[in-house]
């Protein structure tokens, strides 16, 4: 079990971005620690966050579906974390 801190550096990820994902249900921890509200993510969930970008949705944006943008960033290279939102139509699958 990896703890969340080591989970979001390995899926590239904030912990804000998953624990906001935790409270939206698109990903949830494997475990939390009732003694210390600590949450562990197995190591195949990683494997979720990448279908999920793969599909086009980012993490932790809390706008409603908006498009992932292409174009260059203006904030000298980093970006704000993004919520996971779909990218096209064609995602309709995972719409609720």
């Amino acid at each position: 079990m990896l703890k969340i801190g080591d989970f979001a550096r390995l899926g590239r990820v904030t912990v804000k971005a998953l624990r906001h994902d935790e409270e939206e249900g698109l990903l949830k921890p494997r475990d939390i620690d009732p003694a210390t509200g600590y949450r562990y993510y197995a190591p195949e969930q990683l494997a979720w966050i990448v279908l999920l970008k793969d599909f086009g949705f980012r993490v932790g944006d809390p706008s409603p579906a908006r498009p992932r943008s292409r174009a260059p960033s203006t904030s000298g290279g980093r970006s704000s974390p993004q919520r996971l939102t779909p990218k096209r139509d064609g995602c309709s699958a995972f719409r609720g």
